[in-house]
């Protein structure tokens, strides 16, 4: 299939494949300006019958402003590698010679990494037999050695530089390489509609619980009987203290297409005027799914719309990345003044799993989480490190997944939490 896209606008696997992999360079490092050295055969003119591997080393420079689309990366990379054949008997050391780049000990210069390719030789009916190398230095921070077998897969990995990044690190990015190829070739997934995937939910998962709160249990039925909105302007905003009628009112506007607006009612009263004042100057017609206030660290707090089909996506995809299914058990954690808040209850309701709601007092860190966790069977919790640290042990038997977020995870405590279980490191706005 990359084969047959590559071919259909004019290039090859190899460009495809070189095309994703500076694009997984970009995005790891933020670089704008890449220069991919890409290994090149040609055996010059009157070289017929001289034994010997003829290999060069050419550099690829690509720019990066965050508007590429991927036909249109394609395309440079396609032009690029022509303008390189071109070049093909031109050595490396020569083009070097005249860049005059800044040079570092141990490192080739003028190239960031280099990607290999290899396929498969064919012809001639000989028998060919693959033996792997092992690769003794490392000559870049990171390099990409990739080959097409003779059945068609694609096969390889990363090098690096061990002193530098560890084999889990190195691991995770091929795993994040492989799905950003696979997204090039596949194409972005249409993103859905958010009242429509929350229509959806509701009527696909009628009968099974939604939200449970103490001794009660609202199916998803129930929940899309209840969950109506009367508001008439632009803003829904609800600051009610009520756990279970915040996430009906939240569900409601979402579903009647308002913007959600979430105040929490433990908020200075002054702090809570000046959220209103910046909702009430929302004007009709704005659009959106929810507003997120800043911590108002600087004494003014500032608002962001977050859109719909964000949202949308956020369900989708982290729905599925924490294997939120019908049957899991999702703690309601986060105080509605967190962007957590949204995460918690909307990923779980657009996925089929139950919310499990508590009262302030049962959520503190220490032993009332602890006891919270225990006795709801909680499955999965998004939580701060130092909340984690305050539990003591780690022995939830029903506590599959964890998602460590609003502080950096030490990696002792990473190392406590991560046994028999999946932990999540979501430090960082999401």
């Amino acid at each position: 299939q990359a084969e047959a896209i590559a071919r259909s606008e004019g290039g090859t696997l190899q460009g495809m494949l070189v095309a994703a992999y500076a694009l997984f360079l970009h995005r790891l490092t933020g670089t704008g300006d890449l220069v991919l050295g890409i290994p090149v055969s040609d055996r010059p003119e009157g070289f017929e019958n001289v034994a010997g591997l003829f290999l060069n080393t050419l550099p690829l420079r690509l720019g990066f402003d965050g508007t590429e689309t991927g036909a249109g990366l394609l395309g440079r990379v396609r032009e690029g590698m022509a303008e390189l054949l071109s070049h093909a008997d031109l050595p490396l050391s020569r083009i070097v010679e005249a860049v005059k780049p800044e040079r570092h000990q141990g490192r080739t210069p003028l190239l960031h990494s280099v990607l290999d390719w290899r396929e498969a030789a064919t012809g001639d009916g000989l028998p060919v037999e693959l033996f792997p190398l092992p690769v003794a230095t490392a000559p870049f921070d990171l390099a990409a050695s990739l080959a097409k077998e003779a059945g068609g897969d694609i096969v390889g990995g990363l090098i690096y530089d061990s002193t530098l990044l560890d084999e889990a690190t190195v691991a995770a990015w091929s795993r994040s390489f492989v799905l950003l190829f696979e997204g090039l070739v596949e194409g972005p997934e249409p993103l859905p509609d958010l009242a429509a995937l929350l229509e959806d939910a509701l009527a696909k998962h009628a009968a099974l619980p939604a939200l449970e709160y103490g001794g009660d249990v609202i199916t998803y039925g129930a929940l899309a009987e209840q969950a109506r909105c009367d508001e008439s302007g632009p803003v829904a905003i609800i600051a009610t203290d009520d756990p279970v009628r915040r996430v009906m009112d939240a569900l409601a506007a979402l579903r009647a297409g308002h913007i959600l607006a979430l105040i929490d009612p433990a908020l200075p009263e002054a702090r809570q005027a000046r959220m209103r004042g910046i909702l009430d100057a929302v004007p009709d017609g704005a659009d959106g799914a929810y507003v997120q206030f800043t911590s108002g660290s600087t004494g003014t707090p500032k608002a962001a719309l977050l859109g719909r089909e964000g949202l949308a996506n956020l369900i989708r995809t982290i729905g599925r990345d924490l294997s939120i299914q019908p049957g899991s058990r999702v703690l309601q954690l986060a105080a509605p003044a967190f962007d957590a808040w949204v995460w918690e209850v909307f990923t779980t309701l657009g996925s089929g799993g139950t919310l499990v709601l508590a009262d302030r007092e049962d959520l503190q860190a220490g032993p009332p989480l602890a006891a919270t966790l225990r006795d709801r069977r909680i499955s999965h919790a998004t939580i701060t490190p130092s909340a984690l640290s305050a539990l003591g042990s780690a022995d939830f038997p029903d506590l599959k997944t964890v998602v460590a977020a609003g502080e950096p995870l030490p990696a002792s405590l990473a190392g406590l939490w991560a046994p028999g279980r999946r932990l999540f490191n979501a430090y960082g706005p999401c």
